[in-house]
């Protein structure tokens, strides 16, 4: 049996990453975490409190490297953007893993490094001003057409972001942040569809591929969807194999690792942000896609990832669209999820995976 470690177990990525792996495969799974009360609540087989990933990288690092002698892990996953960046720092003192190389978690990790970049390149940008903080801002932001989007350039799941009427909006959001010794950029508002496209790597080329569109978010956009649907959209689908490719034939090209971009509309469909090396809040909902249209596992990512890591073939799989156009996956807080596609629904509990 191998041994998986999956860092910040106990939160609900690395739920979704650990129901993954053990619907598919006899694995071992370790999870970590700072907080050893909502450690507790997490599946993984062995759980073990660890140092913080930024705080304490050094004894972090130390610690991960521990764990994985112990337990003669043959994989770890770094589940959240800080981890992952500490792994990419830190690979050569870590246990084997499939994450994209620094320059890669480097440039997406930084939202205003991302846009320079796709800038740069050719892809399509909504309009941006950047860095901005309270001590410094252009006078001429006055004059922009409201509203406009204001948001952290780190940080992820729309960290810091508001959407800002007027100046007055900019520069109190600013006071306000003043102390937290980040950088911000302001944009153009997007108020369209809301998409996010997943996808597997592997030696540097597309495997399998998924867009979901955002429909509604648990308790008033915390960062967390509650209602997400399958759709096929040529244009989404294009331009995120594009800019991923672009980032792959520079930087990394045999990357084998997950990439999940977020996009918004405004008349076309622009990338708003890159989380290099990892999945979002409900992956399940493919794994689980996959099972009911197809009875296999091809759309479980973290499987696919977990097979390409150990040299073992991915699964046939679409490169677009790997899952049926419609298939919807409804949740909340405390109330177990619904998976609706054509006329059939599948209810699971809240821990369907122990009880099924």
């Amino acid at each position: 049996m191998n041994t998986v470690i999956v860092t910040s177990a106990g939160g609900p990525v690395a739920e979704n990453v650990i129901q993954n792996l053990k619907l598919a495969e006899n694995v071992l799974v370790v999870g970590t975490d700072v907080d050893k009360n909502m450690l507790q609540l997490s599946s993984a087989d062995k759980k073990a409190v660890v140092h913080h990933s930024s705080e304490a990288t050094d004894l972090y690092v130390d610690d991960i490297h521990r764990l994985a002698n112990r337990y003669n892990a043959t994989m770890l996953i770094p589940v959240s953007d800080r981890e992952i960046y500490v792994a990419a720092l830190n690979a050569n003192r870590l246990p084997a893993m499939s994450i994209p190389n620094l320059k890669i978690v480097e440039t997406c990790r930084n939202k205003a490094s991302l846009y320079t970049f796709m800038k740069e390149h050719g892809f399509p940008v909504p309009f941006t001003i950047y860095p901005l903080s309270y001590r410094h801002y252009p006078a001429t932001i006055r004059d922009l057409k409201k509203p406009m989007w204001l948001r952290a350039t780190i940080g992820a799941g729309g960290w810091l972001a508001h959407k800002v009427d007027s100046l007055e909006d900019i520069t109190a959001l600013l006071r306000f942040y003043r102390n937290t010794k980040r950088e911000f950029m302001l944009s153009e508002y997007l108020p369209g569809r809301n998409f996010c496209w997943t996808s597997l790597w592997v030696n540097g080329k597309l495997a399998c591929s998924v867009t979901k569109e955002r429909l509604e978010w648990v308790y008033r956009r915390i960062g967390t969807t509650a209602v997400q649907r399958i759709v096929h959209n040529q244009q989404v689908s294009k331009l995120c194999e594009e800019v991923v490719k672009c980032l792959v034939d520079l930087y990394d090209s045999d990357m084998t690792a997950l990439m999940m971009v977020d996009l918004k509309e405004n008349g076309l469909p622009y990338i708003t942000e890159i989380n290099a090396g990892r999945t979002g809040t409900v992956s399940t909902f493919f794994t689980l896609g996959s099972t009911l249209a197809y009875n296999d596992q091809r759309v479980n990512f973290h499987y696919q990832l977990y097979r390409a890591h150990h040299r073992l073939k991915p699964l046939p799989c679409e490169k677009h669209d790997a899952l049926p156009e419609g298939m919807t996956y409804i949740r909340h807080i405390d109330m177990g999820s619904l998976l609706t596609w054509k006329d059939r629904q599948v209810r699971y509990p809240v821990c369907w995976r122990q009880e099924k």
